[in-house]
């Protein structure tokens, strides 16, 4: 071998020696790399897990926190509502019309204030995982008839008819009372809130083969097709506006729904705007 070869064979292997070293050296830089990148995204896991925890926590104080306050003020709004529908019903002494009027407003805003705080004592059932059943026997044409009663007295405000259809004088079932109670509340509670005044609300009930149905329905403004697949969802908020006025919070649906399906029910809307709701309440019928 002459010197040129030489030389020119020892460039080439310096330049071969040369891109082993570069390749050896990306390699290394690519494997710290990824060593950082993998440390790195180590350490945002671990911070959304302990921020993860942390939310949960807060809520689970802010659920229970949520429960404690709506429970006081229950009582205290019991009692409010309950001396309004005494001095309502006195019938030895005429009431003036004037003060009437204004136990009707105290009465009304205590039933709906219950409503609401029942609705938000259940609320936090739900979101702590904590929600039981206490099965029982239970007369549904009793329990509507009390439940009718019980918001005559807002119905009549706004001068709403309310008429029960019943083919049955008893029916048992074995349900949550309770629940039961609350999900009827809230149902006839909003046909009342959406009915303009001087309207009537039917409510009926029927025996079908391994079912009863509770039908609530009025002559409201009706809901758009395309929000009632909205209707159910936590906060939902429909087009459609109370006719007097009256506050809604978006829960009382969402949580009729699931205290439905809790007692193994099941719950559907037909509406048209300008025709009005009905609302089907469908109970498995175990009678007891």
């Amino acid at each position: 071998m002459n010197l040129y070869d030489f030389f020119v064979n020892r460039k080439k292997e310096d330049e071969s020696v040369k891109e082993i070293v570069k390749s050896y050296l990306d390699n290394k830089a690519k494997i710290y790399s990824y060593k950082k990148k993998e440390e790195l995204l180590k350490e945002i896991i671990k911070l959304f897990s302990d921020q993860s925890k942390s939310l949960m926590r807060l809520n689970s104080i802010k659920n229970k926190l949520l429960g404690i306050v709506s429970h006081e003020l229950k009582n205290s709004i019991n009692i409010i509502q309950n001396y309004a529908e005494y001095t309502l019903t006195l019938k030895k002494n005429k009431i003036d019309p004037e003060i009437e009027s204004i136990l009707k407003i105290i009465f009304n805003s205590a039933v709906n204030t219950g409503l609401l705080l029942d609705n938000m004592l259940d609320f936090s059932s739900i979101q702590e995982g904590r929600l039981k059943l206490f099965l029982d026997s239970v007369n549904v044409i009793d329990l509507v008839d009390n439940i009718i009663i019980a918001n005559t007295a807002i119905s009549e405000f706004k001068k709403i008819k309310i008429i029960f259809e019943k083919k049955i004088d008893n029916l048992f079932i074995n349900t949550d009372r309770y629940k039961l109670y609350q999900i009827l509340s809230n149902i006839l509670s909003n046909a009342i809130k959406y009915s303009p005044e001087g309207e009537r609300i039917i409510v009926s009930i029927d025996k079908k083969i391994d079912k009863v149905v509770i039908s609530v329905k009025d002559n409201g403004p009706g809901i758009p097709a395309e929000k009632l697949d909205e209707l159910f969802n936590i906060y939902s908020r429909i087009a459609t506006k109370p006719t007097g006025k009256e506050k809604s919070t978006g829960l009382g649906l969402f949580i009729t729904k699931y205290l439905t399906e809790a007692i193994g029910g099941k719950i559907e809307v037909e509406s048209e705007v300008g025709k009005g709701t009905k609302f089907n309440l469908f109970l498995p019928l175990n009678e007891s």
